[in-house]
């Protein structure tokens, strides 16, 4: 199979999709607007053999009975087409979509509607918070998009569509005392030295391999981040020293192992929130590394290099912990003045 360039009578430049049906069927060759389109064509072709399902396919190509697809029915193909093969966080689409299809999965793609996002805004907005009714909102737009590009729709219903206004949320990052307190009170080792001194994700942490630490240099790389960027973060002490105690095991090399399985850590939030308990404090995960971004930039550390240790894709992001940075400057301005008269 494959997918190459050619020119239209009127010169204009299209993308062909050729491939040789099974068993002697014939052969497809397809135009296709663009290489994106292209290649979900070439997706599609490739499922439907393997699946047993392409004369349905070969049919409906060669202009026979058209799949009138809804956007329960599209959904699932825009999760294997698109979703998985290019996003690690696919399943948050999942819980989005539980919603979006209970309400609006019967919709045909080409009749719906923007009144008919309106209504389910209004209603699951009764239920969740703005920041859920917003990113249901985006899955939707995102599966839109993927139509479009497929030539199963002619427009984008949902260009430009209004989303609720979040409420600010407080930033109060922990202490130092408060962060030293709930590593003290964790009571496992591969624990102490995920919340240690890096500020690197949890899916980051939990993907590290000892190839990418090195304790001698202090330092180690991410490389299955957000935004596909690999980073070099460098080790405190603390980190170090908690990294140097892990019991390294023969069969697996990742870093953070369950002791009892010997096999990769999943989820270590349970022993976490008993930690927090401990010492009073009601924090998670993304709260550990909202303390090393304040941290970092209370210590002088410069907004750019924090966002390249971070992994932060926009400045803005780093951005959002200024105010508390500035509110910690001021304290220490006014202690200065004070003593000082």
């Amino acid at each position: 199979m494959g997918i190459y360039k050619v020119k239209d009578r009127r010169g204009r430049r299209r993308y062909v999709v050729s491939k040789y049906w099974p068993h002697g069927s014939g052969r497809l060759r397809k135009y296709a607007p663009n290489y994106r389109s292209a290649q979900a064509l070439q997706t599609r072709v490739e499922s439907s053999i393997l699946d047993g399902t392409w004369k349905q396919l070969r049919q409906e190509l060669a202009g026979g009975k058209r799949t009138i697809w809804t956007v329960h029915s599209f959904y699932k193909r825009f999760l294997e087409e698109y979703c998985k093969p290019r996003m690690r966080s696919w399943r948050s689409y999942e819980g989005s979509f539980k919603s979006l299809n209970a309400m609006l999965g019967k919709i045909p793609l080409k009749e719906f509607q923007r009144k008919d996002l309106h209504r389910y805004v209004a209603k699951r907005k009764e239920q969740v918070q703005p920041a859920t009714v917003n990113r249901d909102i985006a899955a939707l737009s995102k599966l839109f998009s993927y139509a479009l590009e497929c030539g199963e729709i002619d427009t984008h219903p949902l260009v430009r569509f209004p989303k609720l206004k979040e409420p600010k949320k407080v930033f109060r990052p922990l202490t130092v005392q408060q962060f030293r307190d709930l590593v003290e009170a964790v009571d496992n080792p591969y624990l102490q030295a995920v919340i240690g001194e890096t500020g690197i994700r949890k899916a980051e942490a939990l993907s590290l391999t000892w190839k990418r630490v090195d304790l001698g240099r202090g330092l180690l790389w991410v490389e299955l981040t957000k935004n596909d960027e690999t980073r070099e973060i460098p080790l405190s002490k603390y980190a170090t020293g908690y990294l140097v105690g892990l019991v390294r095991y023969l069969n697996t090399p990742y870093v953070f192992v369950n002791s009892r399985t010997g096999t990769r850590w999943v989820n270590p939030d349970k022993p976490l929130r008993r930690a927090a308990e401990k010492v009073g404090l009601k924090v998670g995960f993304h709260d550990l590394r909202r303390f090393r971004c304040s941290h970092w930039l209370m210590q002088g550390v410069d907004v750019r290099t924090v966002q390249k240790l971070m992994g932060h894709s926009a400045i803005s992001t780093t951005m959002r912990y200024a105010g508390y940075v500035c509110s910690h400057a001021l304290a220490s301005i006014r202690e200065f003045m004070w003593h000082s008269t």
